[in-house]
Order: C-alpha cells, then structure tokens, then sequence
C-alpha cells in the first residue's frame, strides 16, 4: 500500500506532461489502490465489525454513535478539503 501511495504522491506532482505510458501507470495505480481501499473496507464490515460486535457488551457500545460523530466533527467536512484542494487543482489546470 506505502508504495501505491508513493506513487500516487509522485504523479500527483509531475514536471511536465505525461507519457501515454506513465498515464497508463497512474491509471493503473489508482486502481489498484481503489482495490485495496475497497477490500479493506469489505474486510472491516464483514469481519472486524462483527467481530467487535460480538465481543464487546452492548451496554459499552452506548456511547460510539456520540463518540463517532465527535471524531467526524473534528475531522472536518468533505467541503472543507474541496476548498482547500481547489487552488492547487487550479494551479494544475485539472
């Protein structure tokens, strides 16, 4: 995953236009990170949620839904990252 990621990182920034080769490779990473995120998350809902579930008591769950919006406050909203990416989309001309 670190080095999907590093390469993401990589064509993020790139110094000058894309060889048909080097798009294929973004294409290609991005998907493979797209597959990865999506089977860690499949991971999580089909075994880790259940798992901790079952063994954690109910009456200690009471709490997470005020925890977890807590936590998604602080993280910020979508839109708060749309405003702070849209300058350098624009300074990229994406």
């Amino acid at each position: 995953m670190t080095t999907l990621t590093h390469s993401l990182v990589l064509f993020w920034e790139p110094v000058g236009t894309l060889s048909d080769e080097e798009r294929a490779g973004f294409v290609e990473t991005v998907e493979a990170v797209t597959q990865r995120l999506e089977r860690m998350r499949a991971i999580e809902e089909e075994e880790l949620f259940p798992s901790c579930d079952a063994a954690i008591p109910a009456d200690d769950q009471l709490d997470w839904v005020r925890r977890f919006a807590e936590i998604e406050q602080e993280r910020g909203s979508r839109r708060l990252w749309a405003d702070r990416l849209r300058p350098l989309i624009r300074r990229r001309g994406a």
